[in-house]
């Protein structure tokens, strides 16, 4: 089999991180114990001195290496909505579509696999290709683990859709605790089939176990609130007259990569907090390890007790190593952790006092070494269960009938060549309705007549007063008899498959509604102004823009028809985006397909670049404002405004109208 391992994390170029050495093991577990062809996909970018570490993992375990710099396209054009890793994600995708792999894992934090699921969603790739996420730490458990807010906006607003996409639309899930599967489904998650899969682990030969001294403590992890540094600092203060008062210092390092406490390096944090009880404790950092280096470094320190004082936790390396070493070790009960060991006496709650009674503990009564739950020979047999398991065929496709409604208004000089890019479509059963909206260029009008004399079968021309595009979508949508509805512009062009590849989309999903990625051009196709890649439904984040598609979608008519159609009138625009909100409002679903499928024309005097944007965005926004209190709906509204105010650069001074009358001095 060929298994591809995507992931942002990778022994070698990063230490001590928990996905890359999951990603490492489960490699070259693949490769050695059951024979596949293994290609780990490196999400960040191997820096020149890096690049050592293609050879390493060729040579040593023979695993190729493939760097996202490797895959990144040499040209594109400005792409929208590019937050939230959703541009590296398609990168990541456009790559994998190139391949043949029967397998590929995604991890969930970064999302790096969204896209991928997406299109196999919308049933455009990986028919036969198994996709899996496995749940390590979410950035939004991580993010209150870390007990800090972002700085990003909207940002993190994606990147939380996108993992939890990933995780709800994957073919599996694969959680190394119940701990994290019933997180996810407390947030809300509706998740794939989930399986709790342990960590696979190597750990060098242990030597016999030697019980504590009560001279050395080793705080075991990142150095970061949510690993529990601030915890461990403040139990060594409250120890502080303990160790005064034995008149001995207590040697107490730190192992691990450094990272933040409160938005401050750790390394600071240390020393402000230890620096005033120089007299108590004795300490020193050690943050240079890699995993090898760190698992030697407690073998060769057997009598150390490790400390693990997280705050929140999944299923940690750093316990998992411990257990499996021979470690004298206490940790935190919390998370995935009590999942790990066989005993809890090794375990503690995640307060000061609570640490201070169980080192106390220790140091009194030293305990052997704690028992781990689940033995190396199960989690392989357990990874080689999950590998047998038969893959799921693709459903059969339907062809039912589809009704595309064009409205026209003097779009005359377009309105052949889009009809001619319909005329071509890949997909046989095809209606096409055009309504124009009162023409008043003469030219368009002709071209109209004219295009309505030379229509063949499937094609109707109707025409109405000009009350804008969305009353001629309604109209030609009264008028159709497909049961699912496609809305194509007179000026756009669609791609000859897009047809097709909506229809089928929408039925292997099972959704209402599907929109599409597009390109936009200025003069002529292949001249790209810039691409847009809609994102889906994530509500959050739609309320400051409209990620969820343009108005070339399509939709059930019988759900259209519910909804009431299109709402627009002449001062107001972005009708699809209150039209896209409303269907989520009214719980309908609704996806992306992450293709262009079509190729928007963008006029500079458009209807979209002239109506008033504040009152299109308030238009759109309606469906949901209107079920809000006053109050929340203040606080949206002035929300909005705020994340709109700090995307857009400071304005130049301006001069005052005295300023500007007033004679130049120059020269004077």
């Amino acid at each position: 089999m060929k298994t591809c391992i995507v992931t942002p994390d990778l022994v070698g170029p990063i230490k001590n991180g928990g996905i890359g050495t999951h990603s490492l093991f489960l490699s070259k577990f693949l490769r050695t114990e059951l024979g596949h062809d293994v290609t780990i996909l490196y999400t960040l970018r191997l820096k020149r001195p890096q690049q050592k570490w293609r050879e390493i993992y060729r040579r040593q375990w023979n695993l190729t290496l493939v760097d996202l710099a490797d895959v990144t396209p040499a040209k594109q054009p400005p792409e929208r909505f590019a937050f939230g890793g959703l541009a590296r994600s398609r990168l990541i995708y456009d790559w994998l579509k190139t391949q043949s792999f029967d397998r590929v894992y995604f991890q969930d934090w970064r999302a790096d696999g969204f896209v991928a699921i997406q299109a196999k969603r919308t049933g455009q790739a990986f028919a036969h290709t198994q996709l899996s996420v496995t749940l390590h730490g979410p950035t939004a458990w991580s993010r209150h683990g870390m007990q800090s807010y972002s700085d990003a906006w909207t940002d993190d607003l994606a990147q939380d859709y996108m993992e939890r996409y990933c995780a709800e639309h994957a073919d599996a899930v694969i959680a190394p605790s119940q701990y994290m599967l019933d997180w996810a489904t407390n947030q809300g998650w509706q998740l794939a089939p989930p399986r709790v899969l342990p960590l696979l682990v190597e750990v060098p030969p242990a030597g016999p176990a030697v019980p504590p001294d009560g001279r050395h403590l080793i705080f075991f992890g990142r150095l970061e609130t949510r690993k529990g540094l601030e915890l461990f600092l403040r139990a060594l203060t409250h120890l502080a007259p303990h160790w005064r008062a034995r008149d001995t210092r207590l040697r107490v390092t730190f192992l691990g990569r450094p990272h933040l406490v409160h938005d401050q390096p750790a390394d600071e944090v240390i020393r402000a907090a230890l620096e005033p009880l120089r007299d108590c404790y004795e300490y020193q950092l050690e943050t240079a390890c890699g995993q090898p280096e760190a698992l030697q470094f407690l073998i060769n320190h057997p009598t150390a007790l490790v400390v693990i004082p997280s705050l929140v936790d999944n299923s940690p390396y750093a316990v998992i190593e411990c257990l499996h070493l021979q470690v004298n070790f206490i940790a935190a009960a919390v998370g995935g952790i009590p999942e790990l060991v066989a005993d809890s006496d090794c375990l503690f709650a995640p307060t000061v006092p609570a640490l201070c009674a169980k080192l106390r503990e220790r140091w009194q009564s030293p305990a052997p070494p704690p028992r781990p739950r689940h033995t190396l020979t199960a989690a392989r047999a357990a990874w080689r269960q999950f590998h047998e398991a038969a893959p799921v065929p693709p459903p059969p496709r339907q062809e039912p009938l589809v009704t595309v409604c064009m409205p026209h208004h003097n779009h005359g000089r377009y309105l052949p060549q889009t009809l001619a890019a319909l005329a071509a479509q890949t997909y046989p059963r095809l209606e096409v309705i055009v309504v124009d909206d009162g023409s008043t260029d003469a030219a368009s009008q002709q071209v109209f007549q004219t295009m309505e004399r030379q229509s063949a079968g499937g094609r109707r021309f109707l025409r109405q007063a000009q009350t804008g595009p969305a009353a001629a979508r309604n109209l030609a949508a009264q008028h159709a008899t497909g049961e699912w509805l496609i809305f194509v512009d007179a000026d756009n062009l669609p791609t000859p498959a897009m047809v097709e590849r909506l229809v089928h989309g929408c039925l292997t999903a099972g959704v209402d509604c599907l929109t599409c990625h597009h390109l936009a051009f200025r003069d002529a196709v292949g001249q790209w102004a810039y691409r847009v890649n809609s994102l889906g439904p994530c509500l959050e984040l739609a309320m400051y823009e409209n990620v969820l598609g343009d108005a070339n979608l399509i939709v059930r008519r019988a759900v259209f028809e519910k909804l009431g159609g299109f709402c627009g009138d002449h001062e107001a625009g972005y009708e699809d985006w209150e039209f896209l909100l409303r269907l989520i409002a009214h719980h309908y679903t609704l996806d992306v397909i992450p293709e262009v499928l079509f190729y928007y024309r963008h006029q500079p005097a458009g209807r979209a670049r002239t109506v008033n944007r504040y009152l299109s965005h308030l238009r759109a926004l309606h469906p949901v404002l209107q079920k809000l209190d006053p109050w929340q709906q203040r606080f949206l509204e002035n929300a909005i405004g705020a994340h709109h105010r700090h995307r857009r650069p400071p304005p130049r001074p301006a001069k005052s109208v005295w300023e500007k009358l007033r004679p130049s001095r120059r020269g004077q």
